[in-house]
């Protein structure tokens, strides 16, 4: 922890964790739906599930990081 604290601050570190919690619980739910969804059609519900929720969760988090960046751009250059 204390090395931490030399190269992030505690907001950084604080959103980092954040970010990783609600990334978490987000991709867990999106199984647990999956696999709810698909129990009746598929016979091993779990394995589609999983695929399914990665890709929507691999989704969701590049399409932040994507306009996170662009935000981050266009306040560089005085765009609002």
């Amino acid at each position: 922890m204390i090395l931490l604290g030399r190269n992030f601050s505690t907001g950084q570190f604080l959103c980092y964790l954040l970010v990783g919690l609600w990334n978490t619980v987000f991709g867990y739910a999106c199984f647990a739906l999956f696999t709810k969804l698909l129990e009746e059609v598929v016979p091993q519900s779990y394995l589609a599930g999983s695929v399914l929720s990665n890709m929507v969760s691999i989704t969701v988090v590049l399409g932040n990081l994507i306009l996170r960046s662009d935000r981050a751009e266009s306040r560089a250059f005085g765009v609002s």
